[in-house]
């Protein structure tokens, strides 16, 4: 990773930024999207990520907390992909500094409107991620 960080930042710290890394020891290098709607002020950051595992993903999860995504509709991925918003998760902004910093990482295009728009309706209606994590990106509850 060779550009500053307050340049990889200020590119990936906006709703719909995306991002290739590995986040742990174990994880592969995954396609990561930013949901928070003030990234750049939240402290802590929202991230889902994508898998090819369509048909897995399909059979264990409601289809109204999955996305599809097609390669003709964002073409940074390498093929059809789909984000489970139940596996969304939070990192607190020191972590992800640390993520980017130790290892392989790339900046992205974000994630077109009508796209990002599929993802926070699936977040919506999730029942595993904590309403303080969901309020980062769909703002406070009434």
């Amino acid at each position: 990773m060779d550009l500053p960080l307050d340049i990889v930042f200020s590119h990936i710290l906006v709703q719909g930024g995306a991002f290739r890394c590995e986040i742990d020891e174990v994880s592969k290098y995954r396609y990561y999207f930013v949901l928070n709607q003030n990234p750049k002020t939240d402290n802590t950051i929202l991230l889902v990520t994508a898998t090819t595992q369509i048909d897995r993903h399909k059979s264990k999860f409601p289809t109204n907390v999955l996305v599809e995504i097609k390669l003709s509709e964002y073409h940074q991925l390498k093929q059809d992909s789909l984000v489970n918003c139940e596996n969304a998760h939070a990192y607190s902004k020191m972590k992800l500094k640390e993520i980017i910093t130790s290892g392989k990482f790339e900046i992205l295009e974000p994630l077109p409107d009508s796209i990002m728009k599929k993802l926070l309706k699936g977040l919506a209606v999730c029942k595993n991620v904590p309403p303080i994590d969901k309020q980062l990106a769909l703002g406070e509850e009434d």
